[in-house]
């Protein structure tokens, strides 16, 4: 089966279309090469010891890769990160381009140059499913790196009546950032350990969970569940089921009367407070 496989680099990106086992290989042969050099090179290992505590000096680089050749035809949309927030946006117009902004700490402006232009944005399309995500460099030592990356898609991409199927969806997860998507028609399902989430403008079913950050929901069309261990949950002009869950935080709830299909509401917190807002009326739980 055959696979698009597109790879940013400084200024572009190159493009791959390569067999299932041509692939394996190229990451085979990634991965050993990417463990042979960084950070803690025998050349620089001089200049990164503990002593000199952290890292102070910064380079950032931007990578672009355009979507338009790989998104047709897409079902699944799957964006990750593990430091650094994820902004995706609906559009209705091209270029559709995936941007990544890539920053390195190092303690000379030369290692954190020759790092950052180490990291890559991959966009790969398997079947009907495109995954974006960068890639780090590993076993760093005495460097920090932080990937933010912005996504625009078709804003109907996910629509129509197999939206409703979980099977047809946009999954955004981030390790260490916040989450932002705004103008989707679709399913949403969007997870992160340390971040706030924002959702604007989405007609699907949205499925949001943080560990240490808030949660915010802006005129969700569909039902919504949001769960949060530390932090606030606040989602406005709710239209279907809403469940809000927060351990440490306030939960608010604001159902728009007029619209609001008659599913149950419910907002809840353990050591803060929860409650519903219904047009004028406000139930305690």
């Amino acid at each position: 089966m055959g696979e698009f496989v597109l790879i940013g680099d400084r200024g572009g990106f190159r493009r791959y279309r390569r067999w299932r086992v041509a692939m394996t290989a190229f990451l085979g042969i990634a991965i050993v090469s990417g463990l042979c050099s960084g950070c803690d090179d025998r050349s620089d290992r001089s200049n990164l010891t503990a002593s000199q505590g952290e890292p102070t000096v910064s380079y950032d680089v931007e990578q672009q890769i355009p979507l338009q050749e790989v998104i047709q035809e897409v079902s699944r949309v799957e964006i990750e990160t593990q430091q650094g927030g994820i902004t995706v946006r609906g559009v209705d117009q091209e270029p559709i381009t995936a941007t990544a902004q890539i920053r390195v700490w190092a303690y000379s402006e030369k290692d954190a140059q020759r790092l950052a232009e180490q990291v890559k944005l991959h966009v790969k399309r398997t079947g009907d499913t495109l995954r974006i995500h960068p890639t780090i460099p590993p076993g760093r030592t005495g460097c920090r790196f932080e990937v933010t990356v912005d996504v625009p898609i078709p804003r109907q991409l996910l629509s129509g009546a197999a939206a409703q199927n979980s099977d047809r969806s946009l999954k955004v997860q981030s390790e260490t950032g916040s989450v932002k998507v705004d103008n989707i028609e679709g399913t949403v399902i969007a997870k992160t350990s340390t971040g706030s989430i924002e959702l604007n403008e989405v007609s699907g079913p949205v499925r949001l969970e943080t560990c240490t950050g808030s949660i915010t929901v802006r005129n969700a069309m569909g039902g919504v569940t949001a769960k949060t261990t530390t932090g606030s949950i606040t989602i406005n002009s709710a239209k279907s089921h809403v469940t809000a869950e927060t351990s440490t935080g306030t939960a608010v709830v604001e159902v728009n009367a007029d619209q609001w299909d008659g599913n149950i509401v419910s907002a809840s917190s353990c050591t803060g407070t929860g409650r519903v807002v219904i047009g004028s009326l406000t139930r305690k739980p």
